[in-house]
């Protein structure tokens, strides 16, 4: 008598799942989507030395506001008031949270998230001078608690 040979079904040609994910894989769970920017790096600096001569101060706040969120800390609270002075010399600073919450983050210094932190976005070419005002004027109104 002969034994017969194990050789692995045959896939269905057509299969309604297949044509699900073929059509629509972000519905899965197993699938992976990646989207990358790329901007060259003359376009970056132009764009980033002609801001205040288009007025664009807000964009370059929240693309700042953006990086400390990714990079710094995700838990950031943008300030509210008028652009370009009398807001307090901070545009963001960041908001307790719980350690169970922090420990979620990949971010670095993950230990210090219940600290407060400033944060002052300017575009102004002569920022040395910007920042040394900025550290001034926020420390000062700074209030020890102990």
């Amino acid at each position: 008598m002969r034994e017969p040979t194990k050789t692995a079904p045959e896939q269905p040609k057509y299969s309604p799942s297949r044509y699900m994910r073929a059509r629509h894989p972000d519905l899965f769970s197993d699938s992976v989507s990646e989207v990358a920017y790329e901007v060259g790096r003359e376009v970056l600096s132009y764009h980033l030395e002609t801001f205040t001569n288009q007025k664009d101060e807000a964009a370059f706040e929240s693309f700042a506001q953006r990086l400390c969120e990714k990079f710094i800390a995700p838990n950031i609270r943008p300030q509210t008031g008028p652009v370009g002075g009398g807001d307090g010399k901070t545009d963001a600073e960041t908001f307790p949270v719980s350690r169970e919450i922090s420990a979620r983050w990949f971010v670095r210094d993950n230990d210090k998230a219940g600290g407060r932190k400033a944060f002052a976005f300017s575009a102004k070419k002569t920022w040395r001078s910007k920042i040394k005002s900025d550290v001034a004027a926020i420390g000062s109104g700074l209030v020890l608690v102990s």
